[in-house]
């Protein structure tokens, strides 16, 4: 098992490719964040992870919303203690034809970037705890 003792958050894996990808990374040993918007495909995955042997919780999660992100990366954190690895793999429907591309790309920019860069700054103050408690 390759990702033992690692902790990944996958957003929008609740199905899918985002859901296929939690496995296989619990399959390696990872602890699982499954993050989605779905709230009971959440926790079926989650369940599904746990059938595999390996720690999991469903958080329910619109990466569209910095706050639900903030609340993600710190259950992540209060459950797992730290953030190895992250997946950006929600996606955004959008229902109006009339919506420009530009606009598009400019929100899923702001949705991946809300995401990762949460996470970065949780693992950052985490190495900066590990470095001061070595």
């Amino acid at each position: 098992m390759q990702l033992m003792d690692q902790v990944a958050i996958i957003t929008g894996s609740a199905r899918g490719i985002g859901r296929e990808t939690a496995l296989s990374l619990a399959r390696e040993g990872a602890s699982i964040v499954v993050a989605d918007i779905n709230e009971a495909g959440a926790q079926d995955a989650a369940a599904e992870i746990e059938g595999l042997g390996q720690r999991a919780i469903a958080v329910q999660t619109d990466v569209a919303h910095h706050g639900q992100v903030q609340e993600m990366v710190q259950r992540a954190i209060d459950t797992f203690g730290r953030i190895d690895i992250l997946v950006n793999n929600a996606g955004t429907l959008i229902l109006d034809s009339r919506v420009l591309c530009d606009q598009y790309l400019n929100e899923r920019r702001k949705q991946r970037f809300a995401s990762l860069s949460d996470v970065v700054t949780k693992l950052e103050e985490t190495e900066i705890e590990r470095e001061f408690l070595l």
